[in-house]
């Protein structure tokens, strides 16, 4: 039986086309801190199709939402979510939630928006802390996410609960 995406990536797709600014919501995260502040925006990052925290799909815990951004699609409000978790194995799982991430690593796309150069440079440091986290062995054994669904008011967020992936279906 298929699984939701959100079973292995911690978010889950929601709605395209898209276009808002990507904001911090967990700037103490390691990923984050001495990089961003709390509530900064990163223009236009977010996009064409985004990415959020749905507990009614079967999603891993403890769950970390670095950027927790309010938009839009097709007239309905939401939020994209740029998610973090640690698997039982130790592994650290990232996803960004949205496809424009890449923009932000490459100097020459023209998605970010007017503050394209900030951008870059603020995504590329992210993803580089996250790469060399990778490459130093299992992320999530050095940096456990710390769940912080409830403090941003995700939908059926209850106390945090032990670390699981789930192992869950989804109906056809």
């Amino acid at each position: 039986m298929p699984r939701p995406e959100s079973a292995i990536l911690g978010n889950f797709y929601q709605c395209n086309p898209v276009s808002a600014d990507l904001v911090v919501a967990d700037p103490g995260n390691w990923l984050l801190a001495g990089i961003v502040t709390d509530g900064q925006k990163l223009p236009g990052m977010v996009g064409n199709e985004y990415a959020a925290v749905d507990l009614g799909v079967p999603t891993p815990r403890p769950l970390e939402v670095l950027f927790h951004s309010p938009l839009s699609c097709q007239h309905r409000p939401g939020f994209a979510d740029v998610t973090y978790y640690t698997a039982p194995s130790g592994a650290g799982v990232f996803s960004a939630g949205t496809q424009w991430w890449v923009c932000g690593v490459d100097p020459g796309c023209t998605k970010p928006g007017a503050d394209a150069a900030g951008v870059v440079h603020i995504i590329s440091a992210i993803t580089t802390r996250l790469l060399d986290a990778y490459a130093q062995g299992p992320a999530g054994g050095q940096h456990p996410a710390v769940d912080n669904l409830q403090h941003l008011h995700i939908p059926g967020a209850d106390a945090p609960i032990p670390a699981t992936l789930p192992n869950a279906s989804v109906p056809n």
